[in-house]
């Protein structure tokens, strides 16, 4: 698959771009999506339900703790930057390599 352009390293962390659309059936990752990965997610948009679970996810499915993931850009936004500090799994939606 080779490298994708929704993410990128900066020294040890991790940078994806993320779409995400809030209060879906179900939490899944659809795919490429202009220069991010779509994700849906359960949590409604709302009190900062939706960016709170969606750090949760990214923990989950980079194996790190929820304080290793922070959101950097895409508070009030469905375009997100989210960072991963030294993440331990890559998810195969990560493409070959991660």
């Amino acid at each position: 698959m080779g490298t994708l352009s929704f993410y990128k390293w900066v020294g040890d962390k991790l940078q994806v771009n993320v779409y995400v659309i809030p209060n879906a059936k179900k939490d899944e990752v659809i795919g490429p999506y202009l220069d991010a990965i779509k994700i849906k997610i359960k949590a409604q948009a709302l009190e900062n339900k939706a960016n709170q679970h969606l750090i949760n996810l990214m923990a989950k499915w980079f194996g790190v703790p929820k304080t290793h993931v922070s959101l950097l850009k895409g508070d009030h936004a469905r375009q997100k930057l989210i960072e991963i500090q030294n993440p331990k799994i890559f998810p195969e939606w990560m493409g070959t390599e991660g």
